[in-house]
């Protein structure tokens, strides 16, 4: 039994809609901390409604965990909305930053190349050093990362994931518009 748990282990991207409110983070991530699991990727941003945020968090679970957790951050009275799902059924993308220092222009060529051909932009070039830009796949990002190991990588930050659900789940947000009217019906009421 215990193996076949480990075998269902997946990568589970919980996507959580909130109020815009102080501590909340702690709230949630404490949901992950009490169950000893890692959160391998956390993205908040605000969205285009007023004072709600967006978290987009990745964990390493298997299904009847990231339904467990899904329901527990539901439970949080300032949560709209949360629903999780497997990475085949989102777009997702993160971004990479790398800085690779160099002390020759044959050294600096070799870089541009290499960056052209695998779809990085160069976003800076100095007299010893250049910045690669990275937007893709996670995929994407290991491979340009590997493929630099060559040469002298003085510098290297990555996002966490942003995704949305390719189903058009992000009718989800319609719910959460929903929310937020019966929510403000409720506050004229008292």
């Amino acid at each position: 039994m215990e193996a076949e748990k480990i075998m269902s282990v997946q990568r589970f991207t919980i996507t959580v809609f909130s109020e815009n409110i102080p501590g909340l983070l702690q709230r949630v991530t404490a949901i992950f901390t009490r169950r000893k699991i890692n959160i391998e990727s956390l993205t908040v941003s605000e969205t285009e409604l007023h004072d709600i945020s967006r978290y987009t968090i990745v964990v390493f679970t298997d299904d009847e965990m990231g339904r467990k957790l899904v329901d527990q951050i539901r439970r949080i009275i300032e949560v709209r909305e949360a629903y999780g799902n497997r990475d085949d059924a989102l777009l997702a993308r993160e971004i990479a930053i790398l800085r690779v220092a160099f002390d020759e222009d044959a050294t600096a060529n070799e870089v541009r190349e290499l960056a052209q051909k695998q779809g990085a932009r160069i976003a800076h070039i100095s007299d010893d050093s250049m910045l690669l830009e990275v937007i893709g796949y996670e995929g994407d990002i290991d491979k340009m990362l590997q493929s630099l190991k060559a040469y002298n990588i003085t510098e290297f930050i990555r996002s966490g994931r942003v995704a949305v659900t390719l189903d058009g789940k992000e009718s989800e947000r319609k719910k959460v518009r929903k929310l937020e009217r019966s929510r403000s019906a409720f506050v004229k009421q008292i």
